[in-house]
């Protein structure tokens, strides 16, 4: 018996329209021109920013892993949405330190420049 998950999936659409919103202040992104690369980045580096920033990847992370799951490939869609717990425990950790207006002991900065990665050639 094959399980109805529509209003899941109707959920999971939703998301993108939810998702919008929170970063109408930051943008538009700012073009970044290296050597190698193009990037974009948000205007500024704050912890919201930062917050909004997985927030994003988290609702991409969710989206690609409904598409593997419905090619059946389950390992990579666990992945997926193990890699966007992650991103949500981190995100609650940037929350609680926010709630509290203090850095907790050992902990590290929560803004920092981004990695520059360059791309290889294939």
């Amino acid at each position: 018996m094959a399980t109805n998950f529509s209003f899941a999936r109707d959920l999971i659409n939703n998301l993108d329209g939810w998702v919008d919103k929170p970063p109408a202040p930051l943008m538009p992104p700012r073009t970044v021109e290296e050597p190698d690369l193009i990037r974009l980045e948000l205007r500024e580096h704050i912890p919201p920013a930062v917050m909004i920033g997985k927030c994003v990847r988290t609702v991409s992370g969710i989206h690609a892993a409904l598409v593997l799951a419905d090619l059946g490939y389950m390992v990579e869609c666990a992945a997926l949405l193990r890699m966007d717990s992650d991103f949500f425990t981190e995100i609650k950790a940037i929350g609680e330190v926010l709630r509290r207006q203090q850095k907790a002991s050992g902990q590290k900065p929560l803004t920092r420049p981004p990695k520059r990665v360059k791309p290889t050639a294939a």
